[in-house]
């Protein structure tokens, strides 16, 4: 029985050592360095950038007129209502239908 159990043991230990062999040579031929790309030699486009210019612009002279409204507070909270009421124009902020009383949703059935 011993003899058995041993043999079975030591042909299992011999496939694991194959298998080990086989991904240790798949690794190592992983780890090899790819070869040299060819050169990139396709037409190259510029990025139009003035839509991008002309929102850096408005942001920046909406940052100038709040800065310069930090002096006179007359303007800085005309510009905080003003940005308060875009804000509330917002759909998130807006109020949903009120619904009708529990008592009240039925009634309307039974009227017809």
């Amino acid at each position: 029985m011993s003899l058995e159990y041993f043999e079975i043991a030591g042909l299992l230990f011999v496939a694991y050592c194959v298998i080990r062999f086989i991904i240790w040579t798949e690794l190592r031929r992983d780890t090899r360095s790819d070869p040299p790309s060819r050169p990139f030699d396709a037409a190259i486009n510029a990025i139009d950038t003035r839509v991008l210019s002309d929102r850096l612009q408005q942001v920046r002279q909406d940052y100038n007129t709040e800065l310069s409204a930090k002096s006179d507070s007359f303007k800085r909270t005309l510009l905080v209502n003003r940005r308060q009421e875009e804000i509330a124009r917002l759909a998130f902020f807006q109020k949903p239908p009120p619904e009708p009383p529990e008592h009240e949703r039925g009634w309307n059935v039974l009227v017809v």
